[in-house]
């Protein structure tokens, strides 16, 4: 059985990962590349606005607050669907 810490971090994972999922201008190629860069959706996060000025982004904040992920999630699962489901296994090869 996992810690209480084991799932505040997967938590963590969770909703960084939507957080830059929903990023504004990340796509599917560029979320695999900042993942593949980073290794860690909270590390992309830390890095995306300033690898977006560089790329000529300019004003709008471009990641999402974890509140506006968690109304998503709760949002989505009042219609019976759950939102990153697949995350639990890319959570569990990451630690492996």
């Amino acid at each position: 059985m996992g810690s209480a810490t084991d799932k505040s971090k997967s938590e963590s994972f969770r909703l960084s990962w939507l957080r830059l999922a929903r990023t504004k201008n990340v796509g599917a190629k560029t979320f695999i590349e900042l993942m593949n860069l980073y290794g860690d959706p909270q590390l992309a996060l830390e890095n995306v606005d300033v690898l977006a000025k560089k790329g000529g982004a300019k004003g709008d904040k471009l990641v999402p607050s974890i509140a506006v992920i968690e109304k998503e999630i709760l949002e989505t699962e009042k219609h019976g669907a759950k939102i990153g489901s697949v995350l639990k296994r890319i959570g569990k090869k990451k630690r492996m």
